[in-house]
């Protein structure tokens, strides 16, 4: 009896207590920062170099930004915050105290067919910008295998390592 007058108020705060909630979760809106960048970029009186190194010989020539944008949103742009695209992608968060760095990855789900695997953004804290933002990208093209790392240091560069695989 005396248990029970113990438990019957436990379970009552304990009830009570419980949010019912059911708030969706916010993916780190990607596609909204890649366009940021791009529209700084296309307001600045700057070219665009590419580099392109193949067979140990590396070719250097400017690049126009509009086939630029097309790249940059080919590659990593993705609407997480989406219901479709949430459902296949796992999240987790690591905080590096130490390294005064935030690490947020996306990873795709085993049973998603997307081309982007994973999506790791590296977040200064205090600072709601990225420092850069990292990719795994797999395309099939006629037969051959594409993957691509991709890794885009906020306001400075974006480098693709492509490795094509018959």
């Amino acid at each position: 009896m005396r248990t029970a007058k113990f438990i019957i108020p436990f379970l009552i705060i304990s009830l009570f207590s419980c949010e019912t909630k059911n708030a969706e979760k916010e993916y780190y809106p990607i596609d909204a920062w890649v366009l940021s960048e791009l529209n700084e970029l296309d307001s600045l009186p700057f070219a665009v170099i590419r580099y392109r190194t193949e067979n140990s010989k590396t070719d250097t020539s400017v690049y126009n930004k509009s086939d630029f944008r097309k790249l940059a949103l080919g590659l990593i742009s993705i609407p997480l915050n989406k219901k479709d695209t949430k459902k296949k992608y796992d999240e987790m968060v690591l905080d590096e105290g130490s390294n005064s760095n935030i690490s947020i990855t996306y990873t795709a789900v085993e049973s998603s067919n997307d081309p982007l695997q994973k999506i790791q953004i590296n977040i200064k804290p205090g600072i709601k910008e990225p420092k850069s933002i990292y990719a795994e990208r797999v395309d099939v093209l006629k037969g051959i295998r594409i993957v691509r790392k991709i890794i885009w240091t906020s306001g400075k560069s974006l480098h693709v390592h492509s490795a094509y695989y018959a």
